[in-house]
């Protein structure tokens, strides 16, 4: 766990122990989402933030100032300031790490901001499912050591965990998340100052999209099972479709509506050719547009992709696991 930025201690230091339950005052009602708080806690931390903060609306954007300051000046009492809800948060957090050392050097000022931006933590809950339940802990935990993002990878080959309104035989039928619950993992983020990132891998790790709509399929089947062994596989969409652009941006439209985020990630990686070279009128769609190879397609399917997120005011987050054909394609062609 990282050091804060900045301790200061006292040359005139005595050691206390923080007790495990506190008071906290503040200039507004807001709570906060800590357990160590009591109304009869003899220890007070003053919170102090600008006015205008508003929790209630508060979505933790990429790059927030998280910095606060934390002063304790006795054994019975604390204070906390930060410029925004965030930087409140995270001072929480560190008190209640303080909270497990036996001997804590008071007075005692803390001056700590993040060194990245960008603290991500992934579950890959399409190929292991994790509960609900356990969502909510795992944040608890990523609140705790000060973790900002939660990035849920949702789809692969073996299984769509994502409940789909627009698209209902996309999911799952067994274990898969609602959208009640996942707007309720949005928002208990939220409150703890962490953003949740989505990601639904196009055009390959798609072999669970065609399980329900094979006629997205390169291959022409008609049924798909869910695969049920660990690797890369041949599964890839029809990206030469116009039907394909207008599912998915009905599909992540809906998803948009359920995580806030304005990053989007589609995965993109290891999107193998064989389905595509195989194809007769896939290939002749490569040679009339002067795409090259595979990898052109997958730079033309993505530049495709990115423009349907950009309408829906979302960053396309992806994978680069190719040529410098590929970079070149995608980079040049969409910036």
């Amino acid at each position: 766990m990282p050091v804060p930025s900045n301790i200061l201690f006292s040359t005139r230091t005595k050691f206390i122990r923080l007790p495990s339950k506190i008071q906290i005052q503040t200039k507004s009602s807001y709570s906060f989402p800590v357990s160590f708080i009591s109304s009869n806690a003899s220890f007070i931390l003053s919170i102090d933030f600008p006015s205008d903060i508003e929790p209630n609306h508060f979505y933790p954007e990429l790059a927030i100032d998280e910095s606060y300051q934390l002063n304790i000046t006795s054994s019975h009492r604390a204070s906390l300031t930060a410029q925004t809800y965030a930087g409140i948060i995270r001072g929480l957090s560190t008190f209640e790490q303080l909270q497990n050392e036996d001997q804590l050097p008071i007075p005692l000022s803390i001056f700590d901001r993040p060194r990245f931006p960008w603290r991500g933590l992934m579950l890959d809950v399409s190929r292991h499912f994790i509960p609900y339940e356990i969502l909510l802990q795992t944040v608890d935990y990523m609140q705790l050591v000060k973790l900002n993002v939660l990035h849920l990878h949702l789809s692969d080959d073996q299984a769509f965990r994502f409940q789909s309104k627009e698209y209902p035989n996309l999911h799952d039928s067994h274990r898969f998340y609602t959208q009640i619950q996942m707007k309720n993992l949005v928002e208990y983020a939220r409150i703890r100052a962490i953003r949740v990132v989505p990601e639904f891998d196009v055009p390959a790790h798609t072999g669970s999209w065609f399980v329900g709509y094979p006629q997205l399929a390169s291959t022409g089947k008609d049924s798909y099972e869910l695969i049920q062994t660990w690797g890369v596989h041949n599964a890839t969409m029809d990206v030469t479709r116009e039907e394909i652009y207008d599912f998915l941006e009905k599909f992540f439209f809906e998803v948009t509506q359920i995580f806030p985020d304005e990053y989007f990630h589609i995965g993109g990686d290891e999107c193998v050719p064989y389905e595509w070279m195989e194809s007769e009128h896939i290939r002749k769609f490569i040679d009339e547009n002067k795409l090259v190879d595979h990898q052109g397609l997958q730079g033309y399917f993505t530049k495709r992709i990115e423009k349907i997120l950009t309408k829906l005011n979302r960053m396309c987050f992806v994978f680069f696991s190719y040529s410098i054909h590929y970079f070149l394609f995608f980079f040049v062609q969409v910036k």
